[in-house]
């Protein structure tokens, strides 16, 4: 393989797991509201106070490119 493929796959890699992290991001509040109904709990209870869901993903997005960078790197020696 060219050094070209391998940088078009990360790149292509790297899209795609921001577009599930979008798509997660957008779907989050229809989520939120679909539980919120099936049980009952108010509104209020539920509001993100502090933005602890983006401090949450921030640090799963942190965690994921960690392991990935782990994972992915090459054994040399």
């Amino acid at each position: 393989t060219t050094a070209f493929t391998l940088m078009v796959d990360s790149i292509a890699r790297a899209l795609a797991v921001l577009m599930g992290i979008y798509i997660a991001y957008n779907l989050g509040p229809s989520v939120r509201m679909s539980i919120q109904e099936y049980f009952g709990w108010s509104y209020q209870s539920l509001m993100d106070q502090g933005n602890f869901m983006g401090s949450i993903s921030i640090a799963v997005g942190l965690m994921f490119i960690a392991l990935w960078v782990h994972v992915e790197k090459p054994v040399t020696g």
